[in-house]
């Protein structure tokens, strides 16, 4: 999932209501098409917005598709970066692809449908599922509510960690390049 700088195609398949955004947006009816609607989304932040999110320290960033990674031991954890779930508005899907399935680095290994954007999740390395979060199937605004912990996507065992992580940012990287976006 990358962040909104610009003009964003979001279908949506549920009520054509755009009152969801947690932030100023410009929103333009493009087409509406047997019961769903396809709005042009424009998403306008003012600077103090973007940079007054911090990243914790303890995780590795993907941020060309606003994930974190926490390693540990064997596997990997993912989620979504906070300012990707605030611009992205309330969740209101998930949908992984299957434990036990092998997945490769940029390759789609889930699909979030939010209020306001659908679209897949590109995976940050490559490896097996081994596990996904399945509370997110009934409750996925914790997607939104707690980005960092109770909120995280899947568990990945990955292929080969060494070189995955060479295209991921640590902490202070990744929070100067948030911070570049808001200025």
């Amino acid at each position: 999932m990358q962040l909104p700088s610009s003009n964003l195609l979001v279908t949506r398949t549920s009520a054509c209501t755009s009152n969801f955004f947690k932030y100023r947006s410009d929103i333009n009816k493009s087409r509406h098409n047997a019961g769903s609607c396809v709005f042009a989304v424009t998403f306008s932040f003012e600077n103090d917005v973007l940079s007054s999110y911090t990243l914790p320290t303890d995780r590795l960033y993907h941020m060309e598709s606003s994930l974190w990674l926490l390693h540990s031991g064997e596997r990997v954890r993912i989620g979504l970066i906070e300012p990707a779930t605030d611009l992205a508005g309330w969740f209101v899907d998930f949908v992984p692809r299957s434990v036990g399935q092998t997945i490769y680095k940029g390759r789609t290994c889930a699909t979030l449908e939010s209020d306001v954007w659908v679209g897949p999740v590109k995976a940050p390395c490559g490896g097996e599922i081994v596990e996904v979060n399945d509370v997110l199937f009934e409750k996925p605004e914790l997607i939104n509510e707690s980005p960092y912990e109770q909120g995280w996507l899947m568990m990945l065992r990955p292929i080969d960690w060494g070189l995955d992580q060479v295209d991921l940012l640590p902490p202070d990287k990744a929070q100067l390049i948030l911070n570049e976006r808001a200025s």
